[in-house]
């Protein structure tokens, strides 16, 4: 996993660089996958479906082909998240009238079923804990949105404001959901993940001058340069040991093991020699024929300074014949 994001941070090319993208609109930031469409083509500033507009240098617009424009209020680049609202402050007019996101790759969360109830002013029903939504009521009826599974308001409303409409709606909030219709909604992208990179301070960003595929590189400052050049050469100097090492010990054992070999057959040649050398000492009949000494009681050689063949004659108890041999084993 270590050697995967090394290699996807630190060997990635990517097609441009971002200092030639328009990065802001207002105080709302612009970075990959949103590009401002007033981008030339050429820069791939962003991805398919995510162009975003700024009106009058202020107001960050994203437009969907089928629902028209709506203002962007926050982008959350790490949950891959935006927030968007009506410009014209109705949203739940525009939700009515039919909003569908299918043109950019975005989908809808926080959703919702409503009951939509148009009462008349008199209708004793509002007196409940309702909050009418301000831009669909008028001067003598309130709108109000119930969630259908709140059974116990509906029941108080249906015999008072017959006029109702049943939808389904984005909400913000996740606590009394039906009291935050009027603000905004939130939408979700999967495609491009991005999330790690950014996890890491990374930037995303095609990796090519063409085609979808996205990829991620880091800046990296003078420290952090520092400590990634430590880091490649230690694992330059980790992997030529393991390649030492795989090398240089097999070699190794072989040089032990042919050693241990030649000490046996020298050891082997060693014993064949000496037990020949003992096989082919002088017989009997050899022995005989060298000269004799015949010692006495005494016993005592003939000639004391003679020794040719010296003994020690208190070793010999009685009489004994001793033959003075002279031979050389010879191998």
């Amino acid at each position: 996993m270590v050697f995967k994001l090394f290699f996807f941070f630190f060997f990635l090319q990517l097609s441009i660089s971002s200092e030639s993208c328009i990065t802001d609109c207002g105080n709302q930031e612009i970075h990959f996958p949103f590009q401002l469409t007033n981008q030339p083509d050429k820069e791939r500033c962003g991805y398919r479906g995510f162009g975003l507009s700024c009106k009058n240098q202020s107001q960050t617009i994203i437009t969907f082909p089928s629902s028209g424009d709506f203002s962007v209020e926050m982008i959350d680049y790490y949950q891959q998240n935006i927030r968007i609202s009506d410009p014209a402050g109705c949203l739940p007019k525009r939700l009515l009238e039919g909003f569908d996101p299918s043109g950019p790759p975005f989908e809808q969360i926080y959703r919702m079923n409503f009951t939509l109830f148009n009462c008349s002013d008199d209708a004793p029903a509002l007196q409940l804990e309702l909050r009418p939504i301000p831009c669909l009521s008028g001067e003598n009826n309130s709108v109000v949105a119930v969630p259908v599974d709140r059974l116990d308001l509906f029941a108080s409303l249906s015999s008072t404001c017959p006029n109702r409409t049943t939808v389904s709606l984005s909400v913000w909030e996740s606590f009394k959901l039906w009291e935050k219709l009027g603000d905004r909604i939130i939408l979700t992208w999967k495609e491009p993940d991005c999330k790690l990179c950014l996890k890491y301070q990374g930037t995303c960003q095609f990796k090519k001058h063409a085609g979808q595929e996205v990829g991620c590189s880091v800046v990296i400052d003078q420290g952090s340069s520092r400590i990634a050049k430590y880091f490649m050469f230690l694992s330059m100097i980790s992997v030529f040991c393991i390649l030492v090492l795989v090398i240089c010990i097999p070699s190794m054992i072989m040089r032990c093991i042919r050693s241990r070999r030649l000490a046996n057959t020298e050891i082997n040649d060693s014993t064949i020699l000496q037990s020949t050398a003992v096989k082919r000492g002088l017989d009997k009949r050899a022995i005989e024929m060298y000269p004799t000494t015949l010692l006495g009681e005494s016993p005592q050689l003939p000639k004391p300074n003679d020794n040719t063949c010296s003994i020690k004659p208190r070793t010999l108890l009685r009489v004994y014949q001793v033959a003075c041999i002279i031979f050389m084993l010879t191998a």
